[in-house]
């Protein structure tokens, strides 16, 4: 069957080299008495306001942050939950910006579903080759009308050579999805992040 109808294209708000959400990845990643970290934990809060439900939380990934940050360029490895092919445009980034995608999700089911999000990764301390802390926002801003609001933020920064400190906040408005769902979101990132195989970094 043809794609559902489209709701009006929109555009990232604001400053994309700039965080959607502040948050403090060091925050879920805390260095135990012992010295070590936590590579196993998520921990998460959520809830549900007038227009959307929403899910932040994060951990410690036990890899480099330039490992974490190439598996977060393996669209592959990062599809969302339940898509079933993708096409990726790969843009002219922003000032500010390191990297700039722009991904077309298909999901076939009793119709086809379609929507289009942003993705920009940008440096926020650091170099590209040796990063300190990256900021990685993402918009849906075209497509389906039954998505008609969905952006984050992922918050990737080094606390010592082999762990990575991760914070995510995710906001959704789209049909049959409630918090659970926005909290799944988070863990498959996390789960990604640390398990998943890093792509060379453009």
């Amino acid at each position: 069957m043809s794609a559902c109808g489209n709701a009006d294209r929109s555009t990232f708000p604001g400053d994309p080299s700039y965080p959607l959400f502040l948050m403090d990845p060091r925050e879920y990643c805390k260095q135990a008495e012992d010295g070590s970290f936590d590579g196993e934990t998520v921990t998460i809060d959520s809830g549900e306001e007038d227009k959307y439900v929403w899910s932040q939380g994060g951990g410690c990934i036990k890899r480099p942050i330039l490992d974490v940050w190439g598996a977060t360029h393996n669209f592959d490895l990062m599809l969302w939950d339940g898509v079933d092919s993708y096409k990726l445009l790969v843009g002219e980034p922003p000032e500010k910006v390191s990297h700039f995608y722009e991904a077309y999700y298909v999901v076939n089911d009793f119709i086809t579903v379609t929507w289009t999000m942003q993705w920009y990764h940008s440096v926020g301390f650091g170099t590209k080759a040796d990063p300190e802390f990256l900021i990685i926002n993402y918009k849906r801003v075209a497509g389906t009308q039954y998505i008609p609001y969905w952006e984050g933020s992922i918050l990737l920064e080094k606390i010592e050579p082999g762990v990575t400190a991760i914070a995510v906040r995710n906001q959704i408005d789209a049909a049959q999805t409630g918090v659970e769902d926005s909290i799944s979101a988070i863990e498959d990132i996390v789960y990604k992040l640390r398990t998943g195989v890093p792509v060379k970094i453009p």
